[in-house]
């Protein structure tokens, strides 16, 4: 299975390096803990198993530190 980031990060046109304030990446070449997060929600939900941490630890998702409460 390969997730390619593009498809969060970019549009047709642009692909972004932040969006609304919240920066994928720390630096040229590392993403930041918000950019990370939007990727690893992605492959959870890919797998299957973002449902079932959420259930296991009684937490929302890697979804909440990326976007923050309430944000989707």
């Amino acid at each position: 299975m390969i997730v390619d980031p593009a498809d969060w990060f970019c549009d047709e046109a642009i692909c972004y390096a932040a969006r609304e304030d919240i920066s994928y990446y720390f630096d040229d070449d590392h993403m930041s803990v918000a950019g990370a997060s939007i990727v690893a929600d992605a492959v959870l939900s890919s797998l299957g198993l973002q449902e079932q941490m959420q259930a296991h630890s009684g937490h929302p998702g890697f979804e909440a530190v990326a976007h923050g409460p309430g944000h989707r």
